[in-house]
């Protein structure tokens, strides 16, 4: 499986090299503000002691959306699915997993409590981890 950003969507192979292009998730990433820009600016960039390394402007090149999912995000199941954690702007919210299966495109959502990363996938589970 192969997940694209631009469409937002799974690509599966086949055994025999030929493609599956997967349905686009048809919903809209948030657009990125200044006020998104400056939260991420201070959170990538400061030390323990909350004191700025770098200021917004000092990251000139932005996206106009967020993007659905980070490089980490992608977890294959045993259950021959795939799942994929999206983006979430801020740690207040619960984070979404969508889940994809190769003949029907994204057949479902899940939300994960705010403060848990998903760390594996079983039969019929799924393996949260909290600090």
């Amino acid at each position: 499986a192969l997940v694209r950003v631009k469409p937002y969507r799974v690509d599966w192979r086949r055994a025999n090299g030929a493609w599956i292009v997967g349905k686009p998730v048809g919903d809209a990433t948030p657009a990125v503000t200044t006020d998104m820009r400056r939260e991420l600016a201070r959170a990538v960039s400061t030390y323990g002691d909350e004191i700025p390394v770098f200021d917004v402007s000092d990251f000139p090149d932005w996206p106009d959306r967020v993007p659905p999912f980070t490089s980490h995000s992608v977890h294959a199941g045993p259950d021959g699915r795939v799942y994929v954690v999206r983006t979430r702007i801020g740690g207040k919210t619960p984070r979404q997993v969508d889940v994809f299966d190769r003949q029907r495109g994204r057949v479902g959502s899940l939300s994960i409590p705010s403060g848990s990363r998903l760390v594996g996938i079983g039969q019929r589970t799924l393996f949260l981890a909290r600090p």
